[in-house]
């Protein structure tokens, strides 16, 4: 590419709306073939879990991916060339502005300023300004990592909180759940009375040890025949597992001496009946600072 080309490109300037449009895939290709190269790889790996949904089996009529702790959108925007619906949550306020922005062209991504927790209400978000992908409702998590001096979660303000079933109920029963909550996981599983195709959720060990088992206890409930599949890489970019059953995978968490997990759960139908989603939210909560 001649670089006076290059220099005008740049000089043009790309925000967080351009990275929703071909352009700026075609801008990636020309300039970051490698970062391009493992966003492709993210997309077709998506791609093909939403594919494998068998969608009569679970009375779907479109596929819905529910992208919870969306933070800058990255991973929406692997999820909305999978899928025909995403609907991407993220409680702070600063991070939902700019996802709202990022996705103002792309019809299929609903961004909703909200946490999610067992139930529909309110709760204290711990923000960490200069890490926000680690702002956390989980005051243990956030303790853990205030006793670094990397991470100080100086700032809170209160945020509106919903539960899975109660999102499932206003978009629909989803083909795929992503929980990226930083340590607020077993709280938001305990909102969800539904089987889903597919779940995954993050397991920092050993401090979330107890909580992940029984996290895969809960889903058990659900979906007696539970597989799962694990990454020691974020967002299962690679180091991927076979597919495990439920009690082997229980006592590889027990056992393993690796310090992040990144795990998918696969279940099967159980109930019989069809969601039919109610009148869509279409709102902004307001926020109240500390």
């Amino acid at each position: 590419m001649n670089p006076v080309v290059r220099k005008a490109i740049r000089r043009v300037g790309i925000d967080d709306s351009w990275k929703s449009r071909a352009v700026y895939r075609a801008y990636e290709f020309l300039f970051h073939h490698e970062n391009w190269k493992k966003n492709q790889q993210m997309r077709e790996f998506y791609s093909n879990l939403v594919q494998s949904v068998p969608m009569q089996d679970w009375n779907l009529e479109k596929t819905v991916i529910f992208d919870i702790g969306a933070n800058k959108g990255d991973t929406t925007e692997y999820f909305r060339h999978a899928s025909e619906e995403v609907i991407s949550l993220e409680p702070d306020h600063r991070l939902a502005s700019q996802l709202r922005n990022r996705f103002k062209p792309v019809e299929s991504v609903t961004v909703v300023e909200a946490a999610v927790n067992h139930q529909n209400g309110y709760s204290i978000l711990y923000l960490n300004p200069e890490f926000p992908a680690y702002n956390t409702l989980n005051g243990k998590w956030r303790d853990i990592l205030q006793s670094s001096s990397k991470h100080q979660f100086n700032q809170s303000y209160i945020v509106e909180t919903f539960s899975l079933d109660h999102l499932i109920q206003i978009y629909g029963r989803p083909v795929y759940i992503k929980l990226d909550i930083e340590g607020a996981e077993l709280s938001a599983l305990k909102g969800l009375t539904h089987a889903i195709p597919y779940l995954s959720f993050e397991c920092n060990l050993p401090h979330f040890r107890e909580e992940t088992l029984h996290m895969m206890q809960m889903l058990k409930l659900l979906s007696p025949e539970v597989e799962y599949m694990y990454s020691t890489s974020e967002g299962f970019r690679k180091n991927l597992s076979r597919w495990i059953p439920s009690d082997e995978m229980e006592d590889f968490v027990k056992r393993t001496s690796y310090s992040f997990l990144e795990i998918m759960a696969r279940m099967h139908r159980q109930d019989s009946q069809p969601i039919t989603p109610r009148l869509r939210m279409h709102k902004t909560p307001e926020v109240v600072l500390s």
